[in-house]
């Protein structure tokens, strides 16, 4: 219970810390270091699950924790609302939404299946790939929108 509400403070502090900078270092930066982090912790999973060693599997959790709150947490909703022109933002919103719901959802649903077919090293190996795949689809597509007017936006 203890390591929980440990956990919670961490990551709203976090959170918090990423609020202060995301105008001084701008959202590309901080979704950046977030994907990679993200990637190097589940690697890290990976190998401490892998090689029989709780401290490293432990640790890369942690470090998946962090690096969610300082960046894909909570910039990912930032960056949406400032991305979609006003005139469709609500239902872009809404459609944003829904397809993170239905991915957390299908991350879920195939936890077990895919677990039992690549193993717990291979499976966090495999979601490692994918966070590096994200991380360089982030890099080459993702626009920064620090300092950025909304007409700036739409003619970007």
């Amino acid at each position: 219970f203890a390591l929980t509400i440990c956990v919670g403070i961490v990551k709203t502090l976090l959170i918090l810390i990423s609020a202060f900078f995301l105008d001084d270092y701008g959202r590309r930066p901080l979704l950046m270091l977030s994907m990679v982090g993200i990637a190097a912790s589940q690697v890290a999973i990976s190998i401490g699950l892998g090689d029989g060693k709780g401290n490293i599997a432990v640790l890369g959790v942690f470090g998946f924790v962090c690096f969610i709150s300082i960046g894909l947490g909570p910039i990912t909703w930032l960056l949406a609302a400032e991305v979609f022109p006003f005139n469709i933002r609500a239902k872009a919103m809404s459609i944003a939404t829904t397809v993170n719901r239905i991915c957390s959802a299908t991350v879920c649903l195939t936890f077990l299946p895919l677990s039992d077919l690549l193993g717990l090293p291979g499976y966090f190996a495999f979601f490692a790939a994918l966070s590096t795949v994200m991380a360089l689809t982030i890099f080459f597509s993702v626009p920064e929108t620090k300092g950025k007017t909304l007409e700036e936006m739409k003619e970007s």
